[in-house]
């Protein structure tokens, strides 16, 4: 153990004495080591400015690092105190470990109805592969190529745009050297976590409402429709739905538990969901106000002044381990980059209200998109059952869903956001589990007199089928996107490669130029065939998409690209695609 000790000394001496030399050595001697140590000999993103931001932290840890490494023979007695409390805090970690796993294990299901929800979740993997290779949206193509396709340092420090979910981002730039840019490849982290929170909304429901609720919530998360888009679209939504079902399940048994591996992993899980979007301000305040007021209330082992403690280090941790993910942007771009982003800016109070019923109705035609009437009433049913028999069918005493709806309350009405749909993921699985509850909760004291069982057990199978089927039923027209045959600008973006010729160019603009732009990168189209304003010369000819949808004309793209006068629209030729996104080739009347 000594020798372990002196080489965790050794190591850490070694690390503080580099940081210090990083901060303390002028810039060149710096870069000339770090050029050193790339492929290529050229570390162009380690800028003189970006060393002198870094200064102030390198000194920091480097001289931590080298006082703690140092610390044994300078200050042998404190030492051997602290690393006697550590040995003691590592022995609770252990047992607090066990006791954790121990109680998961009860939750996990066993049995038939493990085989019920392992087929709920091959039914739910097969519901989201069909639309896996629908055509690239335009802000999940962006993120793929201005942010997952891109050097790490860059990937973690660019927040130019709200759409850089960074540790979905990061998911994603380490899946494409594996799988390739293909549509799917990009979309796999989506659609793990969407396929992940089937598994977790069943272990939150069973802890919360029973096994009889579990399952048929499990199909519901399963084969909504709507969550279906998530799943499939390379953006971290799903990411944020999986980590609020996680971090609530904690909460539930933290409510009752103290437990060291429990506070670690819901401060380690809400990280990384505000890692990936900051809109996971919405679940964490939920959790945290949740966990207080349950602890107010009474409910749950753990006293209020305790809890209160708890809650306040967990929140100073979680800032403390957040700010250090978003360290690199912050270096980078400053804290308003994230904090007050220009793109997600506040609505003025008259423009919040006049804007929310609106958004509100959106965001349930999203939600139930493809569901037939009687079904979406019977969701709103279950959800008001779950709020008037909650205290029948659950064993906690708070509410989540009054918490849920306090807490949005009032931060929607400081922050007076523009409520846009995807800022209320985390609600929609919670949504399915409640009504789920509402439904089959109430029937759980209600015994059929021949078998003896509780009605509760048979509306839970039932319930499964119900949706199981008819889930399934409803993909049958839509099996055909799993040829994944090309989409429009896909198909543009073959041709634009099977016929450029050199000293050609492309030319396009928004909405559809970031689905271009990464189905031209997919097949392959040469970098110097993208036109540069200012910089792309010798153009031989242009060719030049317009999107109609959007009232676009040649002069508009033309203009909006900064194109050289000698592009003349009168020479243009359009090519064979006739649908909303059309394609011309214009001559260089004087390359």
């Amino acid at each position: 153990m000594k020798r372990i000790g002196y080489l965790f000394s050794v190591l850490l001496l070694i690390a503080g004495l580099l940081l210090l030399a990083g901060a303390l050595l002028p810039y060149p001697a710096v870069a000339a080591y770090l050029n050193r140590l790339t492929a290529d000999g050229a570390a162009e993103s380690f800028t003189s400015s970006l060393h002198q931001a870094l200064m102030p932290l390198l000194l920091l840890f480097g001289g931590v690092f080298t006082l703690v490494a140092i610390s044994p023979i300078i200050l042998p007695n404190l030492t051997r105190r602290m690393l006697a409390r550590l040995g003691t805090e590592w022995a609770n970690f252990r047992s607090d470990s066990r006791e954790f796993f121990q109680a998961l294990d009860r939750t996990l299901p066993k049995g038939w109805q493990a085989i019920g929800l392992g087929i709920i979740i091959l039914a739910g993997i097969f519901a989201r592969v069909v639309y896996l290779q629908r055509p690239m949206g335009h802000d999940e193509a962006y993120t793929v190529m201005a942010f997952a396709n891109t050097p790490l340092l860059n990937l973690v420090s660019d927040y130019h745009l709200p759409n850089n979910h960074i540790f979905h981002s990061l998911l994603v730039h380490l899946a494409i050297p594996i799988f390739g840019m293909d549509p799917w490849a990009v979309r796999l982290p989506a659609l793990l976590a969407g396929v992940l929170t089937i598994p977790a909304g069943y272990i939150f429901a069973r802890r919360a409402y029973g096994p009889s609720v579990a399952m048929p919530a499990a199909a519901a998360l399963a084969l909504l429709p709507a969550l279906f888009d998530y799943a499939t679209n390379a953006r971290g939504y799903t990411l944020i739905a999986l980590f609020s079902l996680l971090g609530l399940t904690l909460a539930l048994y933290l409510k009752d538990h103290f437990n060291r591996l429990g506070w670690l992993l819901l401060v380690l899980f809400t990280a990384l969901g505000f890692w990936t979007i900051p809109i996971m301000l919405y679940p964490a305040g939920l959790i945290w106000l949740w966990l207080l007021g349950s602890s107010l209330l009474g409910d749950g082992l753990i006293r209020p002044a305790r809890m209160l403690r708890q809650l306040i280090l967990a929140g100073l941790a979680l800032a403390g381990l957040t700010a250090l993910l978003y360290l690199p942007v912050f270096l980078r771009s400053g804290t308003d980059s994230v904090l007050n982003n220009p793109f997600i800016a506040s609505l003025t109070p008259v423009e919040f209200f006049a804007t929310l019923p609106g958004r509100l109705d959106v965001t349930w035609e999203a939600w139930t998109i493809g569901l037939p009437v009687w079904l979406a009433a019977l969701i709103v049913l279950g959800f008001s059952l779950s709020l008037i028999f909650h205290w029948k069918i659950t064993r906690f005493q708070l509410p989540l869903q009054l918490t849920a709806a306090a807490w949005l309350a009032a931060e929607m009405l400081i922050a007076l956001p523009d409520p846009q749909t995807r800022y209320f993921i985390f609600l929609l699985p919670l949504l399915l589990i409640w009504a789920t509850a509402g439904l089959v909760g109430p029937l759980e004291k209600i015994n059929l007199r021949r078998w003896r069982i509780p009605l509760s057990h048979l509306a839970s199978v039932s319930l499964s089928l119900l949706l199981l089927l008819g889930g399934l039923l409803h993909l049958l027209p839509n099996l055909g996107q799993l040829r994944g045959e090309p989409g429009e600008i896909e198909q543009i973006a073959i041709y634009l490669v099977e016929n450029i010729q050199p000293g050609d160019v492309v030319l396009f603009a928004p909405p559809m130029d970031a689905p271009l732009w990464y189905y031209l990168s997919l097949h392959q189209l040469p970098s110097k065939a993208f036109f540069q304003a200012g910089e792309t010369t010798n153009i031989a000819r242009a060719y030049v998409m317009v999107t109609l949808s959007h009232g676009q004309t040649l002069e508009s793209v033309l203009a909006h690209n900064q194109a050289p006068a000698s592009l003349d629209v009168n020479q243009a030729e359009w090519l064979p695609f006739d649908g909303n996104n059309r394609l011309a080739l214009i001559p260089n009347l004087s390359p």
